[in-house]
């Protein structure tokens, strides 16, 4: 019988953590993996854990350390305390003082790995991540997939997904794990950025967006594991890392690659079918028919996949002004996404789009999307929509009407968009000197780009793809691993499809 005073907690085996005045003890005896789920226990018993350090003999059983990891923040910080998970987890321990190269980090390695976890931890129940949180079927696979997403950065942070993939298999396999186990983890750790690399870099309202990911991720548990981790792994970086508009992305990709896994998608979108489904819920607007259905052939297929119902019958009133000659700028704000949607449409001409551009760099906003649209018609109509922020917020009241003023003027030919440029001490002239860029082939094709960070990348990018006489069909513009980052959907002269050969040839001369 225990002493008076001394509290026996019991896991699987006697003598493996016992409470003293309050504080879990750990017996010398014991296996590090029976101390870890012992120190659970106690920790969710609300034991007080002392930095002491705790006595235990090597061995790890799978299942216990799972479930030690499984309950969260609270006992890793408790297992670090009292030195227990340096012995059980040394990869990560290794990157307790190390500062990622990339400045949008607030926090060293190990402690960025922790509010991962924390940030698993606090998901509520209810919402959209909560609902996948409770439907997962191995919740300590995703927790130590979490503690192990990083630690391969001490060796190169540039390589670091497939560094931390080895490291987390060797771990695995030192813990004798089961082996789907094993291959679920190491896929998370290994594919960790590939859904903030979607997100940021690709629009999520085109339907090959969806069958490219869903080839990808191939189940649905991946799928919803890879979902709350890319939140919580982008949300630890910084306190602002994360907006409700990442978080819109974040669950219409997840929503339209669930509907493809699940078999209530198409892999192949149809757009005839998107076009008779807007005719069919605009047939009762105070249009005729044929009118609709014109501007609805007119428009390019992604125009067809990602335009609500109620924006068509608005978009056909810009349109007619437009071939009147009267362009239209028309300001939206979406305070939940932090942003806003300013939507321009107006006669098509080259190199429109910088001209647009270079009015918001003017203004100092910063742009998250582009969703860029012409009418095949003989008087070709541009109607483009930009999200933009400033500051991370709405954009004022007073510098949207200063943005509506200087775009007409822009778009009317009153003034030139380098005169907007000079007067708010910006060089309308400068080239985008430094960059990378990846070319994926398609029908449009995407080229991303990896710039240093500044204001006026996406404007200088917009210009140097206009110089090549190819097509922007839409965009995204954010930063990237404390880089600037871009990717536009793009077509040849003439909306053909352009080959890697022919973008390399192109950019060849401009790098």
């Amino acid at each position: 019988m225990p002493k008076k005073g001394c509290l026996r907690l019991v896991f699987r085996c006697p003598k493996v953590c016992f409470a003293i005045r309050g504080e879990a003890r750990i017996s010398g005896s014991t296996k590090l993996s029976e101390a870890a789920a012992g120190i659970a226990f106690a920790t969710q018993l609300g034991i007080q854990v002392s930095d002491i350090r705790a006595g235990a003999t090597p061995g790890i059983e799978g299942p216990e350390i799972l479930y030690a990891f499984g309950t969260g923040e609270p006992t890793l910080r408790n297992l670090d305390r009292c030195g227990l998970l340096e012995r059980i987890l040394p990869d990560l321990t290794r990157c307790r003082y190390m500062l990622p190269s990339d400045t949008s980090h607030q926090f060293t390695v190990f402690e960025h790995t922790m509010r991962v976890v924390r940030f698993i931890d606090q998901i509520e129940a209810g919402s959209f991540l909560g609902d996948l949180k409770d439907s997962l079927h191995d919740a300590e696979a995703l927790y130590l997939a979490a503690l192990l997403h990083d630690v391969g950065k001490p060796e190169s942070e540039p390589e670091h997904p497939e560094i931390s993939e080895r490291l987390a298999r060797e771990v695995c396999q030192r813990w004798q794990l089961a082996q789907e186990i094993t291959e679920l983890v190491a896929w998370l750790v290994r594919s960790h950025l590939m859904m903030s690399v979607f997100t940021k870099m690709r629009d999520v309202f085109d339907p090959s967006t969806a069958v490219e990911f869903a080839n990808i991720v191939e189940t649905q548990d991946r799928l919803d594991m890879l979902t709350i981790l890319t939140y919580a792994d982008t949300r630890a970086v910084a306190e602002e890392a994360w907006t409700p508009a990442q978080m819109s992305f974040l669950r219409e990709l997840h929503t339209r690659t669930s509907a493809l896994l699940q078999g209530t998608a198409a892999q192949e979108p149809d757009p005839a079918l998107y076009r008779r489904r807007l005719m069919r819920e605009l047939k009762h607007e105070s249009v005729s028919d044929a009118d609709i259905e014109q501007f609805l052939k007119s428009l390019q297929t992604n125009y067809l996949f990602s335009t609500p119902t109620e924006l068509v019958k608005v978009h056909m009133a810009f349109e007619k002004k437009a071939r009147e000659g009267k362009p239209t700028v028309e300001v939206f704000q979406t305070p939940e996404l932090g942003a806003t949607d300013v939507t321009v449409c107006c006669l098509d001409e080259p190199g429109l789009l910088s001209k647009i551009l270079g009015v918001i760099y003017a203004l100092d906003l910063s742009v998250h999307g582009i969703r860029a649209s012409t009418t095949q018609t003989d008087k070709p109509v541009a109607l483009d929509t930009f999200s933009v922020s400033f500051g991370g917020k709405p954009v004022p009241y007073a510098t949207t009407r200063q943005l509506s003023a200087s775009l007409v003027k822009v778009l009317s030919k009153e003034l030139e968009v380098s005169e907007i440029l000079k007067q708010r001490g910006k060089d309308p002239d400068r080239d985008q000197q430094y960059y990378q860029y990846t070319f994926h082939e398609g029908s449009p094709g995407i080229i991303e780009f990896r710039t240093p960070r500044g204001r006026g990348m996406a404007y200088r990018l917009s210009r140097l793809i206009a110089k090549q006489g190819w097509n922007i069909v839409s965009a995204r513009v954010g930063q990237w691993a404390g880089r600037g980052a871009a990717a536009f959907y793009i077509t040849g002269s003439g909306d053909r499809p352009l080959s890697t050969a022919d973008v390399n040839e192109a950019l060849k001369r401009e790098v």
